[in-house]
Formats: C-alpha cells, structure tokens, sequence
C-alpha cells in the first residue's frame, strides 16, 4: 500500500529518518539550511558589538566582543525582536541599568560592565550552540514541514528502508 510521507506518523517518520539514510539527509540538510538562515538574521544585529564569530554545524562556535556597550545595546535590540531565555533577560536589565546609571570615567565602571558582557556572551553563544545542535525531536519537526510540502514522495509496505518519489516529466517538441 502506498503512504504518502505527509500522513505518516511522528513515530513512523522517526522510524523512517532512523531507516532511510537519504531520508535523513535530506531532513537534516533542510534543518541546518534552515537554522543557518536565523543565525544570519539574529548576527545581523550585532554589527557593532562582535568584531568576530564563527557560528555552524559540526565546529567550534565562538563569539568575540567587539565593543562592549555596543553589544549591550544589541543584544537589547535583539531581545525586542527575537527574545531572550529568563535569565539572560534578568543579566540583560541589570547590565543596562549599570550602563545608565554609572560614570564612564569610573574604572569600577567599565570593569563591571566587562564583567556582564562576559556573562552575556556565553550565554548568546549557548543559545547558538543549541541552534546548531542536530536533535531528532528538530528533525522530526522539520520533516513534518517538509513533507507537508513535498506531496510526491511515498514509501510501500510500511517498508521505511526505500521512499519513493513520483516525478512526472513533460517533453514539448517544437
């Protein structure tokens, strides 16, 4: 019997990532293509408060501060636009009011503010870190959407090891 990946279920669509390496690759390269697309967007914020960064799949990712009050800023903008866990937001309002409230010129002043900023970065980089963490519950999120979309591939028998897609070809003679 034909099935139609759409309408298979969530338990039958991990069967099938577990089984179908082609499968699996397809699911996986669409989620990391995905998660690469809002990583650029969230590090479109950060103009001026990274001078650097390398955030990706199956590497290193890392984040350098590039000024400090700029990347305080930032990061409240991207709070407003995206948000941010709890705990970052707490760290976040403490660090603003610190940055409002205090004389530049106090040398206490900018090492406090370093002192914050440090704390932020690792946990942005944290939030990173999961973006680019590769979970079977995210894939099997984005296969759902996937196949949502992709209404011509099926698999026979229950048999989760072949999928097929039904490709249909029009030739025009002129």
């Amino acid at each position: 019997m034909k099935r139609y990946l759409k309408d298979l279920s969530m338990d039958e669509l991990q069967k099938l990532i577990d089984e179908n390496s082609k499968i699996e690759e397809m699911v996986r390269d669409r989620f990391e293509e995905d998660q690469m697309f809002w990583i650029g967007e969230y590090l479109q914020i950060f103009k001026k408060g990274l001078k650097n960064w390398s955030i990706g799949f199956y590497q290193r990712n890392y984040l350098q501060i590039g000024n400090v009050i700029d990347f305080i800023l930032e990061l409240d903008n991207f709070k407003n636009n995206y948000g941010l866990s709890e705990e970052m937001d707490s760290l976040l309002v403490e660090a603003l009011k610190h940055y409002h409230n205090q004389d530049a010129e106090n040398e206490d002043f900018e090492s406090k503010l370093e002192d914050y900023t440090t704390a932020l970065i690792d946990m942005l980089l944290d939030f990173f870190n999961e973006c680019t963490d590769v979970k079977n519950e995210y894939l099997i999120d984005t296969a759902v959407m996937m196949f949502e979309e992709e209404q011509n591939i099926y698999i026979e028998d229950d048999d989760f090891t072949k999928a097929f897609e039904q490709v249909n070809y029009l030739k025009t003679y002129q």
